[in-house]
C-alpha cells in the first residue's frame, strides 16, 4: 500500500480520556477536510468538542453527518489544517473474497500509538442491527491473515481493496480475539451523507470474478471464458461498463453496456489508470511494489495536471518498460484516452504527447522491443 494511503489516515484521541480510534480523509474543500470514522469512536472521545486529530488540539472539529441515531456506526467530521494530506476514495461497495489492507492505530506504549497496516480478506456480506433500531446496515465480515489482529483503536480504519486502492468498508467491530471482525459497507456512507461529494467516490463496485477475459479480446467485446479459469479483478460500473483485468495474460477487455452509441460508453480515465495499476502490480516484484504504486500516483497526477507534466509521464513510461514491460499497452491506453488527448490539444502539447507515443517504449510502437 502506498505511503499516500497511510498519510490519509488520522489518529482521533480524546481531550479528557485515553480513548482513541482511527479515521481517514475522503475530501477537501475550501474550508477544510472531511474525515470518515465510526460513530462510536466520536462518542467515546467525548463528541466533536472532545475530539483531537493527530495530536493537534487547536484544530476545530465539527460533525457534518452521523448515523448514530439510525443505527449506522459512521460519522463524517470536518476539520481545518489537513489540506496537505492525501485523500482515500470510496467505492460504492465491495464484494466477497477481496484481498484488503486495513490501516489503523493501536496502542504502542502507555504514552503513544503506532500506525500499522494489516492484511485480510473480505468474507460474506452481513447486516448489522443496533438495539432499538428497526433498520439494518450492510456490512462485511473481515478475515485477518498471518499473525496480525484487529485491536482497540482500529475502529474507523479504512478497509482498502489492495489492487485498486479504494475503500470498500470501514472497520467497526472485532471478534475472536481480533482474528475476525466486521466493517460497515462503504455503501452506507451515502445514507448518512447524501451530499457526499462526487469526487470522493469512484464509480463502480469492486468485485471478484472467476471469469477470465478472452485472450486478446478487443474493447467492446464480451468474454468467452474456459471453465475453471483463474480469478480476475472486476470493477463493475453502471456508467462505464466492466473493466476486467486478467492476471495471467494481462489482457484487458471492456464489457460496455447502457445507453449511447451502439449501447456502449468509453471507460473513464480513472478506470484506465486503474487497469494500468493492476497490470503493473501483477508484474513487478514485491520489493518494488510500493515504489511502483508511488510512480503510478505521480503518473495519474501528470496526465490530469494543467498543463500535462510531460517529463513525469516520460520517466514513468521508462520505469514501466524496465520493470513491467507487459503493461505498456495499458500505458498507451492512458496516453491515447480522449481526456488526455483533449487536454494536450487545448494546452498545445499534442506534439509532445505524440513524441512519447512514438518513442521505443516497447509496445508503445506496436510491438515489444521495437
Amino acid at each position: 500500500m502506498s505511503t499516500s494511503a497511510r498519510d490519509a489516515v488520522v489518529l482521533i484521541t480524546s481531550r479528557t480520556s485515553a480513548r482513541f480510534g482511527t479515521g481517514f480523509i475522503v475530501h477537501h474543500d475550501d474550508q477544510g477536510s472531511f474525515i470518515l470514522t465510526c460513530a462510536h469512536v466520536i462518542e467515546d472521545v467525548g463528541g466533536a468538542a472532545g475530539a483531537v486529530i493527530n495530536h493537534q488540539p487547536d484544530l476545530i472539529v465539527d460533525v457534518v453527518a452521523s448515523g448514530l441515531g439510525a443505527g449506522i456506526d459512521l460519522t463524517v467530521l470536518h476539520a481545518r489544517g489537513l489540506a496537505e494530506r492525501p485523500v482515500l476514495k470510496i467505492a460504492p461497495d465491495g464484494g466477497p473474497d477481496l484481498p484488503v489492507i486495513i490501516i489503523g492505530f493501536k496502542l504502542h506504549t502507555q504514552r503513544g500509538h503506532i500506525l500499522r497496516s494489516i492484511r485480510g480478506t473480505m468474507g460474506g456480506q452481513v447486516d448489522l442491527q443496533a438495539r432499538g433500531v428497526a433498520s439494518r446496515v450492510p456490512a462485511w465480515d473481515l478475515r485477518i491473515e498471518g499473525d496480525d489482529q484487529l485491536v482497540d483503536g482500529y475502529s474507523g480504519s479504512p478497509v482498502i481493496h489492495e489492487e485498486s486502492g479504494l475503500v470498500v468498508a470501514i472497520a467497526s467491530h472485532l471478534e475472536r480475539e481480533g482474528r475476525r471482525g466486521q466493517g460497515v459497507s462503504a455503501a452506507a456512507v451515502a445514507t448518512i451523507w447524501p451530499v457526499l461529494p462526487s469526487q470522493a467516490v469512484t464509480p463502480g463496485v469492486v468485485r471478484r470474478s472467476t471469469v477470465p477475459p478472452t485472450m486478446n479480446a478487443p474493447p467492446g467485446h464480451g468474454n468467452s471464458p474456459p471453465a475453471g479459469g483463474p480469478t480476475v479483478s472486476v470493477i463493475r460500473s453502471e456508467i462505464h461498463g466492466d473493466v476486467v483485468v486478467g492476471p495471467m495474460d494481462k489482457t484487458v477487455t471492456y464489457n460496455y453496456y447502457g445507453t449511447g452509441a451502439q449501447g456502449r460508453q468509453k471507460p473513464a480515465l480513472e478506470e484506465v489508470l486503474f487497469t494500468l495499476r493492476s497490470a503493473v502490480m501483477d508484474q513487478v516484484s514485491p520489493v518494488i511494489r510500493e515504489r511502483g504504486s508511488q510512480r503510478l500516483d505521480l503518473l495519474a497526477e501528470a496526465v490530469t495536471a494543467w498543463p500535462l507534466d510531460v517529463g513525469m509521464i516520460s520517466s514513468t513510461l521508462e520505469w514501466i518498460q524496465t520493470h513491467a514491460p507487459g503493461a505498456m499497452d495499458c500505458a498507451r491506453a492512458v496516453l491515447t484516452h480522449s481526456a488526455v488527448q483533449e487536454r494536450a490539444v487545448v494546452s498545445g502539447q499534442m506534439a509532445e504527447l505524440q513524441q512519447l507515443l512514438t518513442r521505443p517504449f516497447g509496445s508503445m510502437r506496436g510491438g515489444y522491443g521495437k
